[in-house]
């Protein structure tokens, strides 16, 4: 879903094509611990969310 766009900045729901480039960031910028697993729960609790609302 998208909840904003315009010519400079679009927001959006996290999609798993995502996940590659902000663990890279995250790398990046000296985080530590950082890896796709919580990226990946986000997907999930959020996909098992939409599913209990069906």
């Amino acid at each position: 879903m998208i909840y904003y766009k315009d010519n400079d900045i679009l927001i959006r729901d996290l999609e798993e094509n995502d996940i590659g480039a902000i663990v890279a960031g995250e790398i990046a910028q000296g985080w530590t611990g950082v890896s796709a697993d919580k990226f990946e729960m986000r997907l999930k609790h959020r996909d098992e969310l939409i599913f209990q609302k069906s």
